[in-house]
């Protein structure tokens, strides 16, 4: 009969540190303790099972087994390193370094304890000291592949991503299934936006590890930056399938759903990750309060920026945003100490500054408005939203022409001025009819750097306006431009469109409708609008009958008056009510540079948007047009051939609303819109002087004029406006109204929808 034999205390711990190595720590961790149950004062027993416990998390188990390590040995290095371990984990971090610091002096060659010390003053941003005491365990172990990873962190903190990278490649040399070096040099890329070689990090990363999160959440947020939304969504969701409970991954899909619009989706996944972890998740209450005020719920959002201030009372971007909401409620002076704080907490916060701006602004403070503008620029000179919001307050407030003499100085002034710039006043200068201005920015720009493809598509532009007319010139340029093999500034279907009409301006009207009749295959709806439209005017100016069939008034103009509300006794005293409303909005004193109309002013936003719940006309008269879309649609037929007919919208909404008020003298110029897939105009109030003969004109509506009509075109069909009257029509019919002469302002209301 075989007898069990009882195991000396020596066999007892090499089978604990047997079972310690393959993993099976519940086995180690009794077997470590059966010895101190017969030897209390075993040192390696105690010394290996404090170091289990900290390596299983138990730290308030591990502390005092490593202390009392440390009382029977005093002088053992590793007892000392692990205990600071346990203290940095506690977040009692001098301690955790004294510790660390011990354990050095004891065993100057220790590169562990170098190592961990490097991490605490790392944790502590005391950078320099971080890189001291890694790169000292790297000379005493070559190998140290933690070491590296590490070390190639604190250089990317420190933005010196070359060291970066040469320390997780040389992570990767030592260690190729390093998964975490790929991870981080992923990251190294993505900074440096080379974009491609960070989707290959992470593809590797998790070709090593199937399960990596972190590396699915990084590549969801490199295609998320790359615009390839759905393959953002597909790696945020794989990381949520392997770890459910990941709320940086739900996180992350709130913010691609909120980008796309789905709002109800993003509000989900804020909600997630606020039910993941409550009390550390402020930037989740953010996105949760974005989302409620794009759904016009301000109490909510405003709510939800308030939670994130109390989880974090120097959050600035919650400030920033809980004045958005009050700005919006229209409770100015509270909008304006939320800026305030958001710029006390954080002095160089741009956004704040614009919005403090607007609020100034409303306030009819315009000088205060444009200091503000002025304090970011000095911050952020090249930003590009404040350079628009000083242009639209000096405009709005009758500086005329020379709302843009700053910004044309400072592109003047500097080596080489970002595209975004250039554009904003090009624009600006070609909507405000300034010849010379374009001929000097174009002078401008051929000397800042003769071969940037940039800037020489930005003169053709110049030479291509009416003002302008160099038509010759400006095709040339383009032609050069879709020849060189360095074209990355304009995709092919844009620069074909600026070449067809080019063509077309020279004479070539039969060349520029083949370009038009091939881009007419896009698969971008806005621009669709914006080629349609000029196809239109090809087809017109050659008189082909395929004019009639894009623009076919008889059978897509839609006309009719719209029946009162029940709330009204009739369509009138409505329209009377729905003008008291409206004159609120109208709030500046002239029409926006960037618009079409002329004399007048634009109600701000859209004026559909939640913020304006209180006006009851407003709502009704949403309505009202959202019942003549449905019978519009009713009336047409799918047509595959058709441009217009092939995208008729399985469900239709309002994408743009706004009212326009036009003075004495007062039209629209000729134009389309690129935004929409219908569109229209209601007409509020007339002045009781507008023609309705018909034998002027003035103040009517017509289609077929194009702008920049070079050859003289006409219009090909007029309506006479009416009160209470609504007209629709495709977005890129080409319409605009001619002037009328009167003391009574014109107040019509029109929307975009798609």
């Amino acid at each position: 009969m075989n007898e069990k034999k009882n195991l000396t205390t020596e066999e007892t711990f090499a089978l604990a540190v047997q079972n310690h190595q393959k993993n099976n720590l519940q086995v180690a961790r009794n077997l470590y303790k059966k010895i101190l149950k017969i030897n209390p004062d075993h040192f390696e027993s105690i010394f290996y099972l404090g170091s289990l416990s900290l390596q299983t998390k138990n730290f308030d188990q591990a502390k005092p087994l490593l202390q009392k390590a440390i009382k029977i040995q005093p002088n053992f290095a590793r007892a000392h390193n692990n205990l600071g371990m346990v203290f940095k984990e506690l977040g009692e971090f001098q301690k955790g370094m004294s510790y660390f610091q011990k354990a050095i002096e004891i065993q100057p060659n220790f590169a562990n304890a170098h190592y961990n010390l490097g991490i605490a003053f790392n944790e502590l941003n005391e950078f320099e000291k971080a890189i001291s005491l890694y790169e000292k365990a790297i000379q005493i172990s070559p190998n140290y592949v933690a070491a590296y990873n590490n070390l190639g962190a604190v250089f990317r903190e420190l933005k010196e991503h070359q060291k970066a990278i040469s320390c997780y490649e040389k992570a990767i040399q030592i260690n190729p299934n390093f998964e975490n070096a790929y991870n981080n040099l992923g990251a190294v890329f993505r900074e440096l936006k080379e974009h491609q070689k960070a989707i290959s990090c992470y593809e590797k990363a998790i070709q090593i590890n199937p399960n990596y999160v972190d590396a699915y959440n990084n590549l969801g947020i490199i295609f998320k930056e790359l615009g390839e939304l759905q393959k953002a969504v597909d790696c945020h969701q794989k990381a949520i399938q392997i770890q459910p409970d990941d709320a940086y991954a739900h996180y992350n899909l709130g913010l691609i759903f909120t980008g796309l619009g789905e709002l109800q989706k993003a509000a989900d996944c804020y909600q997630k990750v606020i039910q993941i972890q409550p009390d550390r998740v402020e930037d989740a209450h953010v996105g949760l309060g974005l989302v409620f005020k794009e759904l016009g719920e301000y109490q909510k959002a405003k709510s939800c920026y308030e939670k994130a201030i109390q989880i974090q009372p120097n959050y600035a971007d919650a400030y920033n945003n809980l004045g958005v909401v009050f700005d919006e409620l229209g409770e100015h002076q509270k909008a304006i100490g939320c800026y305030e704080k958001a710029i006390q907490i954080n002095p160089n916060y741009i956004n704040a500054y614009n919005n403090l701006g607007v609020v100034f602004d409303e306030l009819g403070e315009h000088q205060k408005a444009i200091g503000c503008c002025e304090k970011a620029l000095q911050i952020q000179p090249q930003n590009f939203k404040t350079h628009d919001a000083i242009i639209n307050i000096k405009w709005e407030n009758n500086y005329g022409n020379k709302s843009f003499i700053d910004l044309f100085n400072y592109i003047e002034e500097i080596n080489e001025p970002p595209l975004d710039l250039v554009d904003l006043l090009l624009d600006g200068l070609i909507q405000t009819s300034q010849k010379d201005l374009l001929i000097n920015l174009k002078n401008i720009l051929k000397k800042k750097t003769p071969h940037n493809l940039g800037y020489k598509l930005r003169q053709a532009t110049i030479d291509s306006t009416e003002l302008i007319g160099n038509y010759e010139d400006a095709l040339k340029i383009l032609t050069e431009i879709s020849k060189s093999p360095n074209n990355t500034i304009i995709d092919t279907e844009r620069l074909e469109f600026k070449i067809s009409k080019m063509h077309f301006y020279v004479g070539k009207a039969k060349e520029a409708l083949i370009f038009l009749n091939r881009l007419s295959k896009t698969n971008d709806h806005n621009f669709l609008q914006e080629i349609l439209s000029f196809k239109a005017h090809v087809l017109k100016y050659l008189k082909d009958d395929d004019y009639f069939n894009l623009c076919d008034y008889d059978r897509f103009l839609f006309a009719q008056e719209l029946q009162a509300p029940n709330r009204w006794k009739n369509l009138n005293s409505f329209n009377l009510d729905l003008a008291k409303e409206l004159e609120k909005l109208h709030v500046h004193k002239k029409h926006p540079y960037d618009q079409t109309l002329r004399n007048g002013t634009q109600t701000l936003g859209s004026l559909f948007a939640n913020k304006n719940y209180k006006y009851k006309c407003i709502f009704e008269l949403k309505n009202l047009f959202d019942k003549a879309i449905q019978k519009y649609i009713k009336k047409l037929n799918y047509n595959d051939e058709h441009p217009f007919l092939k995208y008729i919208p399985s469900s239709i909404n309002i994408s743009g609303s706004w009212s326009i008020s036009l003075n004495n003298g007062g039209f629209h110029i000729n134009h389309f819109h690129p935004e929409g897939w219908l569109s229209s105009v209601y007409y509020v109030s007339l002045p009781d002087t507008l023609d309705k003969k018909g034998k002027s004109k003035q103040g009517w509506l017509k289609f077929g004029e194009p702008t920049h009509n070079k050859y003289n075109l006409l219009p090909d069909k007029w309506v006479q406006p009416k009160v209470g009257l609504l007209v629709l029509f495709p977005s890129y019919f080409w319409h605009g109204t001619e002037p009328f002469q009167s003391n009574e302002n014109r107040l019509t209301v029109a929307f975009d929808a798609k």
